[in-house]
């Protein structure tokens, strides 16, 4: 289960890092972007569920133009009040994604970009957004899934034992079931592997944490000797997850766009 408060204080922790850290989340947000705009459908009015500091919003505001709407919303507070100083041209509030506010029918598009994954009732949150948009409208997302990060997670368990990262992300299959649960037509439904390099093992875990996305850690699993257990923790992930004198991480992304019918 997803720890919302935990989830919406790391992330609001991390506004002022976040835009610097969160290249890999960028590159998510541009295939989308080019998902919406290859649509032939109205894009007269839009929502970013999840929308972060809203650097991906508002290049998709400026892509879509003057005849469109964006709107903006995330569950921290801190990304939405970061967002509002630095982007005032979006139109942005503090959501949850399990309880929008606003009425029924009135998106033509909601765009999400790696931030379903912290929800901790898919069913409920693709209602939601199915009610927020107009009939005909689309879902267009990408949503970290399971097997992200395998390569930290396979460090964890050799240096503490135990379950490692905590999955709780879903699967590919999880996805669309709760899609086709809710009511949405799946159009499009897709795996993606992204694979990063990094200087080291502490450089990746540095950039989680400026981008807010160091929950999966949880709280410290080292316990005692816990400073020990974590320089073994980075050198076993530099020894054995290395490239050409840099580390990498792989994630696994679920894109596609659902239309309410």
């Amino acid at each position: 289960m997803v720890d919302k408060e935990r989830v919406s204080a790391s992330f609001s922790k991390a506004a002022l890092t976040y835009d610097k850290a969160a290249d890999f989340q960028k590159e998510t947000g541009r295939r989308l972007i080019e998902m919406v705009l290859s649509d032939a459908g109205s894009r007269e009015t839009v929502l970013d569920s999840g929308m972060g500091t809203g650097s991906v919003t508002e290049r998709l505001a400026g892509l879509l133009g003057n005849g469109s709407r964006v709107y903006g919303c995330d569950l921290a507070w801190g990304m939405v009040s970061f967002s509002k100083k630095v982007r005032p041209g979006i139109c942005v509030c503090q959501a949850d994604a399990e309880g929008l506010p606003y009425r029924d029918c009135v998106f033509d598009i909601v765009f999400s970009n790696i931030a379903y994954q912290w929800v901790s009732d898919f069913r409920l949150a693709f209602l939601e957004l199915k009610r927020v948009l107009k009939p005909g409208g689309r879902f267009y997302f990408s949503i970290l899934s399971r097997e992200s990060l395998r390569e930290l997670d396979t460090a964890l368990k050799i240096t503490v034992g135990g379950p490692g990262v905590k999955n709780f992300l879903p699967t590919t299959e999880d996805i669309r079931s709760e899609l086709r649960r809710s009511g949405l037509r799946i159009e499009m439904c897709g795996e993606e592997i992204f694979k990063r390099y990094y200087k080291s093992s502490m450089d990746l875990i540095k950039i989680m944490k400026e981008a807010g996305s160091n929950t999966p850690l949880g709280p410290s699993p080292f316990g005692m000797g816990k400073r020990r257990k974590f320089l073994y923790l980075l050198s076993t992930y530099d020894r054995m997850f290395n490239e050409s004198g840099r580390v990498f991480a792989t994630y696994k992304v679920v894109m596609g766009c659902a239309k309410k019918i």
